[in-house]
Formats: structure tokens, sequence, C-alpha cells
């Protein structure tokens, strides 16, 4: 997938603003068969294409209420041919988190992180995961194969994971989001979730392994380190608490996992065909990390034992 850093990435066709803007009235009136009484760039872009929010002359039905929003490929030959691809998004209302969480303080992350984990106790898909191993292992034995060195460290303990993989079998298949960050929640003006974004490299994982990002849902980097605020606890406690109480079977509490999402998230493989590749900063603090205990896990003792 190409990076977009601006308009002279795109084909002839769609290298100026005005020229995407009218190639999206073009499109929606043929697709949706309704006219745009208004078009708006989106905020923040993304980093492999261009959004326009279009709000259609006869006002569509809201999108209120659902939190995963509907997404159809248009076809345009004209277009593929010269390597660019139109997606329909349905707009989801709220702020990216990053957006709507200024002025707000930790409270505004201590009210995101027990939202998001309210979104995340309905994620239940089914009762064990063996359908989701074939994709862990694959990508278990590329991080193993790998011969980055800011991945040797760790090696012994993916190994372990891939040792016991058929384990995580037995855990409930929950619904996880790749890359769960502060521009794909967003949010009201009260700081709860109204909508996730970015899913399509998302898969089910087994239950907790999708909650390797709970470190930055109630922390932060910060000038290349990972921070925790003040009240970091009770965002973090506020996360699981709401996770938890969200789901009635006391079975399904007790199989959580949350270690190797931790090693998943830090070592990434967007494609099979691609590299094993990770953040420099991610890798400073999976260490720190890899200690983390969840709060009905760990008691009174620190979250962290380094």
């Amino acid at each position: 997938m190409p990076l977009v850093s601006s308009d002279n990435d795109f084909p002839k066709s769609l290298n100026t603003a005005n020229k995407q803007v009218k190639m999206a009235k073009k499109l929606v009136a043929e697709h949706l068969g309704s006219p745009s009484k208004r078009i708006d760039r989106a905020q923040p872009q993304g980093m492999f294409s261009r959004t326009f929010l279009v709000t259609l002359a006869d006002d569509p039905k809201s999108a209120l209420g659902a939190l995963v929003p509907r997404i159809q490929h248009y076809e345009n030959k004209a277009l593929e041919e010269e390597g660019a691809w139109v997606y329909c998004m349905e707009r989801l209302l709220g702020k990216t988190w990053l957006q709507g969480i200024t002025s707000k303080g930790d409270q505004g992350r201590v009210t995101v992180s027990k939202s998001v984990g309210r979104v995340f106790a309905k994620g239940y898909l089914e009762g064990n995961s063996t359908s989701a191993l074939p994709l862990i292992r694959a990508r278990l034995e590329a991080m193993i194969a790998s011969p980055l060195q800011d991945i040797q460290p760790f090696k012994p303990q993916i190994q372990t994971h891939l040792d016991n993989l058929d384990k995580f079998a037995q855990l409930p298949l929950w619904v996880s989001h790749y890359d769960l960050n502060e521009v794909n929640v967003l949010i009201d003006d009260n700081c709860e979730v109204t909508g996730l974004i970015d899913w399509e490299l998302s898969t089910p994982l087994p239950f907790g392994v999708s909650f390797g990002r709970v470190h930055t849902i109630a922390g932060e980097y910060s000038g290349g380190e990972f921070c925790m605020h003040d009240r970091f606890e009770e965002a973090e406690r506020g996360f699981w608490d709401e996770l938890l109480k969200g789901i009635p079977d006391a079975k399904v509490r007790r199989s959580l996992h949350d270690n190797m999402g931790t090693l998943l998230d830090c070592f990434v493989q967007e494609d099979p065909q691609n590299e094993v590749g990770c953040s420099k900063v991610t890798v400073r603090a999976l260490p720190k990390f890899l200690t983390y205990r969840i709060p009905f896990a760990r008691g009174d003792e620190p979250r962290y034992r380094i």
C-alpha cells in the first residue's frame, strides 16, 4: 500500500483537491443517486488515502449507535487503471480521541478508557479461538525468523508463546482492533466512544490478546518515552473494570491473556510478504510492558514489575 504524503502522489486525474472533490461528487451521484450538499476534507487524513465527508442533499439515515462504519468499494475501472481505488465509508459522529480530548485533562483519558472497555465487553464471537491460531502462529514464526536486532532479546518469550499456542485455542474468540489509538477512536463531548474506524487489518483474536494496547489507552508516549499520568492507574483499572463488568461469564473473565498481544502490537507485520518491523519507541518500552499484570491478577501490587 503506497504512502500518500501529498496530493501529488495520486494519479494525474486526482492530484489536486479540486479534482478529488469533483470525483467524489461524481461517484456519490452514480452510486447513491443523490447530489452532494457539502463536501469537507476529513481531519486528520490517513497515511494511505484522502478522505472526504460528503453530506447528501436527501439527508440519509443517521449512523448514531453504530460503532463500526459500513464501507463499500466503488468500482471505477478508469481510476483503478491509474492505480487509485475509491471506498465510501459511513460517517460516524464525534471527533477523534486526539482532537476531542483537548482541554479535558487526565479526567478525559479516564472517561475514554472506561468507555473503550465497555465497547469491547461486547466483543464475544465464539467459545474458542481455534480459527485464529494459523494467523497468530504465522506472525510468531515470522518474529522468530526475523533478523531484526531489536527483536533478539524477546525471542525466548516469543518461542514460549509459540510452543504453547494450543492453549490459546481454549480462549474465547474476541473482536480485536489492529491499530487502536487516538486517531481511530471517535468520542463525543463527554469523552464517550461514538465509533471505531480503520479496521482493514483487524482480525479476531483470543480474548485478552487483543488488549495489548491497554498501556497507551491509559498512558501515552511523549518525547520517545512511555509516560504514565497522575491518574494512569484510575484509567487503566477503569478500562478493565468496565470490560470485565460487561462480560457476564465468569469463566471468560478468568481466561485473559494480555502479554502476547503486547508482543504482537510491538513487532508488526502488515502483510505476510512483508518483513517484521517495529517502532524504536515501542521497543524501548517493551521490557516494562511485558512485566504488566492486569488489576485482578496483581491485587495491590505494582502494575509493572520494573
